[in-house]
């Protein structure tokens, strides 16, 4: 088993295609279409507290036995959400920087494809490996687009119902969604628990 998910340490990623059950992604679907219609700024990052709820609480990864055991692999413990957040991505929405979304501290985020993500809407970009060169002061930190350039990427192109478990610490950025359809992704930040 702990060869199956190596990946996941040596590239910081790790994808299981089409595993979301299709009552499961429809509920997600409607749950941030209602918090999206009602959103007034920008819809690149929005927090969906309703999953940090019962019914949904813990469910969501637990439902997901090869992704449980995913994480448990690299976190050693039982995977704890922390976060939840709506990534959509309007047509028009801007190219990120290119960024880490934690510096050291080791989490990861399990994205869950709630529309197909493809190159037209903006798949993200990530450099796998990545989590694993170290910023040795600010400048260095802030240096990472040039950094980058010496390095492959990969786009996470992915259907619908499928989920990707990222090291947050993975250079990675949003690219402009070129299509009339939002792309939308639920983003669970997960740790494992303390001891």
């Amino acid at each position: 088993m702990d060869t199956a998910f190596a990946p996941l340490r040596e590239s910081g990623l790790v994808v299981f295609e089409r595993v979301l059950p299709s009552e499961v992604l429809e509920s997600l679907r409607e749950i941030c279409s209602r918090v999206l219609e009602r959103s007034t700024r920008l819809r690149l990052r929005v927090p969906l507290e309703v999953l940090a709820r019962a019914p949904f609480r813990g469910g969501l990864i637990a439902a997901l036995p090869h992704v449980e055991q995913a994480l448990i692999h690299v976190l050693g413990s039982r995977p704890r959400a922390s976060e939840y957040w709506i990534r959509a991505s309007p047509r028009g929405a801007a190219r990120q920087a290119i960024h880490r979304d934690r510096r050291s501290f080791e989490a990861f985020a399990v994205d869950l494809a709630l529309t197909d993500l493809t190159r037209e809407n903006g798949a993200t970009e990530i450099w796998p490996g990545s989590h694993r060169i170290f910023d040795t002061d600010e400048a260095s930190f802030r240096s990472t687009a040039s950094r980058a350039a010496e390095h492959g990427s990969i786009r996470l192109v992915m259907p619908a119902g499928s989920v990707a478990i990222r090291d947050l610490r993975l250079w990675h950025r949003a690219m402009p969604n070129q299509t009339s359809d939002d792309r939308v992704i639920l983003s669970i930040t997960v740790q494992g628990h303390a001891a």
